[in-house]
């Protein structure tokens, strides 16, 4: 599956985690420790992720809010991680959301991973809290226990095309 084909899929699945979040709407229903893709969780540092899969091929940065800088660091065409950090604490700045559009290795804690069927969500988590149409596609997002952070799944013809996780802390 070709990643960049969903390179504009990433942001919009944050948005959509992001928003659950804020509104508390969703029942939570993972552990927190369920949350993440790869080696990267809601609480791994930008230090610890460059530890684990070197140096980003892209690095983007952008001011934020209140003097905070918003960076965005691209591995390959098909991961992207975003961290918020003021100045000099990027190495220990904790990830806010990373995004996977491949089946390219990174799976969740769970073992699951983009190509996989959507029955293995349900299977895996229950049933999603909420569940969004986009772009042809359904996005199926899981809050943990304190409400504070998600994990989606973009499903297009019944297959996972992106996994993203997002935090508010």
């Amino acid at each position: 599956m070709n990643g960049q084909k969903y390179r504009f899929t990433a942001p919009l699945m944050v948005v959509f985690a992001t928003f659950l979040l804020l509104t508390g709407t969703a029942e939570a229903r993972i552990d927190t420790s369920r949350i993440g893709v790869g080696a990267l969780t809601p609480s791994t540092s930008v230090g610890y992720m460059k530890e684990v899969y070197g140096e980003p091929g892209e690095v983007t940065h952008k001011p934020f809010f209140n003097n905070l800088t918003r960076a965005t660091y691209h591995y390959g065409s098909t991961v992207t991680v975003n961290a918020i950090f003021g100045e000099g604490e990027e190495a220990r700045a904790k990830t806010r959301s990373a995004t996977v559009t491949a089946n390219n290795g990174w799976a969740t804690p769970d073992g699951v991973r983009v190509g996989m069927r959507k029955e293995v969500l349900e299977n895996t988590y229950g049933p999603a809290d909420s569940v969004q149409s986009e772009e042809g596609g359904t996005v199926c997002n899981y809050t943990d226990e304190y409400g504070v952070r998600a994990l989606s799944f973009l499903v297009k013809n019944g297959v996972i095309c992106a996994i993203s996780y997002a935090t508010e802390i």
